[in-house]
């Protein structure tokens, strides 16, 4: 019996000893790393953290990050940032891989606990920004009344001190799988919830054909589900207080807002069946779950040439509120054909010699229109601008092509020193996007004209 205490009393001695060496390399290995991207970053930003962390499912990461941009005066705080990668012997041998140009079976980034002050200097600056967007923008009283607004001062009315943010985001590729299989988390605490996974054909582990397949990954499945967390209800409150309506007054101004207000928010105008559950979603906040599933896979780059309604087909999308079917997914953008005779208009006849142009997807042949009108029709579409007069056009939405075939739609919200920012607003957030004038290749702008 004591040569077997013993026995096991050494293989746990071992076990020990292994795993301190385990800990000990690992830590001298990747904070020398962590510590000079630090020093480099120090121009531009102050970083300190508490501790280095490893564990042997493959992860590593930093625990009590302090984070301070040498631009402003505020500082924000990050509980732990993690990074995972397949196994502990990727953090060994890892790096050999990556030189002969392999990724990892799978790899993720985990953020939890970012703290950001709303009352900083940075969310003053934001404020101020959205503010003046919202200055450049037509329109009178909102939903929410004369707070047209929801910036870091309305979030602080609603009971917000700090944003804290949680992010979970990775891919993974399986044997027998064709495809990169793709999750996005993300939660501010105490207001929503979101989780995306994708199914993505042609990304492959080769860090050189991921290069060249840039852009031309095809989609072919999507889930998403949007969780309220007392968002919604702090929303409606605060806004019928700022407009003086009652509750049930102010969802049906939030439903029933102009379509201009929806190409805004959304990018698109809802019909009447996401305008009902939009509606029931309001009234008692809850789940949003969406699905697609293409029958064939569909190229992800080319869905913004298409108009929404394409796009719902195209994805066979599905959507459920509060685990209710939405039957009916009806959308458009403000372009519309108005009311006219039935007779097409004929394109003119081409020149002899001159090359056959077909019209891309999203593009509307308009009715014609009686000769002599007893008014004249406004028609609101995107059209064709030169870049250079990009300045003109700042607080409109917009359409910008890139020189690779890139698409960037939203709100063209800045133009200075040669470069373009397009504000876009996914899933309730706001996101901008800075494009080069050198690397645009065509611009368009929604804008009304008069009908002939």
């Amino acid at each position: 019996m004591t040569a077997v205490r013993k026995f096991v009393l050494a293989i746990l001695v071992l076990a020990g000893v292994a795993y301190g060496g385990f800990k000990g390399y690992v830590y001298y290995k990747y904070k020398g790393a962590v510590d000079e991207a630090i020093a480099q970053a120090a121009p531009f930003v102050e970083i300190r953290y508490g501790s280095l962390t490893s564990s042997l499912d493959g992860s590593i990461g930093l625990s009590d990050v302090t984070i301070i941009p040498r631009r402003y005066d505020d500082h924000f705080q990050i509980e732990s940032i993690q990074v995972h990668f397949p196994n502990v012997l990727y953090l060994f041998n890892g790096a050999s891989e990556l030189k002969r140009g392999q990724l990892p079976q799978r790899a993720g980034i985990s953020i939890h606990g970012l703290k950001v002050q709303l009352d900083g200097q940075a969310m003053r600056s934001l404020e101020r920004d959205l503010r003046a967007k919202a200055a450049r923008v037509a329109g009178g009283a909102g939903p929410c009344g004369d707070a047209r607004v929801i910036g870091p001062s309305a979030l602080q009315a609603m009971g917000y001190d700090n944003l804290v943010l949680d992010m979970d985001t990775g891919y993974r590729f399986e044997d027998g799988h064709d495809g990169m299989l793709v999750h996005l988390g993300l939660k501010s605490r105490n207001m929503w919830s979101m989780n995306i996974d994708m199914d993505l054909l042609g990304p492959t582990r080769s860090v050189i054909s991921m290069m060249r397949a840039r852009g031309a990954s095809k989609l072919q499945a999507m889930t998403m589900d949007f969780k309220d967390d007392s968002y919604t209800g702090r929303l409606l409150k605060y806004c019928s207080q700022q407009s003086g309506r009652s509750e049930a007054d102010t969802i049906n101004a939030m439903v029933n807002q102009a379509a201009a207000a929806y190409m805004r928010e959304w990018g698109f105008v809802p019909g009447p069946g996401i305008r009902a559950a939009y509606r029931s979603f309001l009234t008692h906040p809850g789940e949003l779950h969406i699905t697609a599933k293409p029958s064939e896979p569909v190229n992800t780059a080319s869905l913004a040439l298409y108009r929404p309604q394409d796009r719902v087909r195209m994805l066979n999308l599905t959507a459920q509120v509060n685990g209710k079917p939405v039957s009916d997914l009806s959308m458009r953008t403000m372009q519309h054909t108005p009311a006219a005779p039935s007779v097409a208009r004929q394109p003119a006849a081409p020149k002899p010699g001159s090359p056959r142009v077909t019209a891309p997807p999203h593009v509307v042949h308009r009715a014609a229109v009686p000769a002599a009108p007893t008014q004249p029709v406004s028609t609101t579409a995107y059209r064709q601008v030169s870049k250079r007069s990009l300045g003109s056009h700042v607080g409109r939405p917009v359409r910008v092509y890139t020189n690779e075939g890139q698409l960037r739609a939203g709100v063209l919200a800045a133009y200075s020193d040669g470069e373009a920012v397009i504000e876009q607003h996914i899933y309730g957030g706001t996101f901008a996007a800075r494009v080069p004038v050198r690397d645009i290749s065509k611009v368009e702008v929604l804008s009304s004209s008069p009908g002939s």
